[in-house]
């Protein structure tokens, strides 16, 4: 994700953790990630205060975070999202 990107969902997180220190994003979402859900894994794409568009998967039984790479054409368009589960060393 950008930066922009990225410092609107840190203020939003942080701001729903000040509202309830319980908070955690995945919860927000349960519901739209169930209508997407498939034998351990599911999706979604939302926008975060109208602003920050942002894609959000589940993977199973990992431990949740890996890393995630954008592919750019020649002009710096995205065409491709790759995400590293780390299953290999």
């Amino acid at each position: 994700m950008d930066k922009e990107t990225l410092n609107t969902l840190l203020a939003y997180e942080e701001e729903r953790q000040n509202e309830n220190s319980d908070y955690y994003i995945y919860f927000e979402f349960e519901d739209e990630f169930d209508k997407t859900y498939k034998d351990t894994r599911s999706w979604l794409v939302t926008t975060i205060k109208e602003k920050a568009s942002i894609s959000m998967f589940s993977s199973g039984w990992g431990d949740g975070s890996y890393p995630s790479f954008w592919g750019l054409d020649e002009n710096g368009d995205v065409i491709c999202l790759v995400t590293d589960f780390l299953i290999t060393d």
